[in-house]
């Protein structure tokens, strides 16, 4: 869906895109890896010149769970098409538990560390019954080689409360997470990974009057450039009830106010009707172009589009 999608705003608005179709998809072979993946998350670790990817993958059921149960995996690539992944699960969860992930830690949300060498890993939590329980932490040390060292080291809550899809960035020894607070992408930041408070609605669908999105925003992927008065981006979807149509729009604001977002006229996909992304994230790729990466049909899809941008726009998630 989101690859056809990209093909139209193609046709429509930029000049160059470039579908490249299914980039992870089950493995049997692999037993975490067996059912369907969905929500990736991708940053770049400068340090070995590579992309690392999260993303949640779903597991066998369990009757304490009866909307299923989901961990979370983690692969490399060095180009951002072709994917390696780990062999064992970032994360997996103890359905028979009564931890606040018991059922499901999934859509996560992934930061490299370059000065600890390590990942930051945000996740939405649910607990015996599937409850939201609200967004967790982990941390995963990497070795010489890049190599994980197991186990992470669980944080647990960092945002409790009935919170979905986090995004994170860092900008000026801040750490800015967006994440979806039905209806609306709520912010908060705090000077180290676990120590977030709430800053306020970023989109709030009470302040727009845009015609693609009427009724509900959900995943905020963050981004940011290296200049501008507003470098930070939000790609959010948006929801119309009335019509059951989806879309993709942009939003922009600076580190002085988060609180404050100017959102797009018009979105960069859709609208489009049927059942949305499984997760995306947006990825600034070098200075040429966004990748963006995205789950569908049990499988991650990637496509990327063309942009203009600034010498020092950053491909990590680590901003200026």
């Amino acid at each position: 869906m989101l690859l056809a999608a990209l093909t139209l705003l193609a046709q429509a608005q930029v000049s160059t895109i470039s579908p490249h179709g299914v980039v992870l998809a089950p493995d049997p072979a692999v037993p975490y890896l067996a059912t369907a993946l969905h929500h990736p998350t991708v940053d770049w670790d400068p340090t070995r010149s590579r992309h690392m990817m999260a993303f949640a993958t779903d597991q066998p059921g369990h009757a304490n769970c009866p909307d299923g149960v989901t961990g979370l995996g983690l692969a490399t690539s060095p180009g951002g098409h072709h994917w390696t992944v780990g062999p064992q699960a970032l994360a997996l969860p103890d359905p028979t538990s009564t931890d606040p992930g018991a059922c499901r830690i999934t859509e996560p949300a992934l930061l490299f560390d370059a000065a600890t060498d390590s990942l930051h890993v945000w996740f939405v939590a649910e607990g015996p019954g599937n409850v939201v329980s609200g967004i967790g932490h982990l941390e995963l040390q990497l070795d010489a080689a890049g190599d994980p060292v197991w186990p992470p080291l669980y944080s647990g809550l960092v945002l409790p409360g009935t919170y979905r899809e986090p995004s994170v960035i860092r900008v000026q020894s801040r750490y800015v997470m967006a994440f979806a607070s039905y209806p609306n992408i709520q912010v908060a930041t705090g000077p180290t990974p676990t120590g977030l408070t709430m800053d306020g609605s970023a989109l709030d669908v009470d302040d727009y009057t845009v015609t693609w999105m009427e009724d509900e925003f959900w995943r905020g992927s963050m981004a940011c450039r290296a200049t501008g008065s507003f470098p930070l981006e939000i790609f959010a979807a948006g929801f119309d009830q009335t019509t059951g149509e989806w879309a993709i729009g942009k939003a922009v604001a600076s580190p002085s106010n988060l609180t404050n977002w100017t959102l797009a006229t018009a979105p960069l996909v859709g609208p489009h009707s049927g059942a949305e992304e499984e997760g995306f994230d947006f990825v600034l790729r070098g200075a040429a172009d966004y990748v963006v990466y995205a789950g569908h049909a049990g499988q991650i899809e990637a496509g990327s589009f063309q942009i203009t941008a600034a010498a020092g726009d950053p491909a990590s998630k680590t901003c200026p």
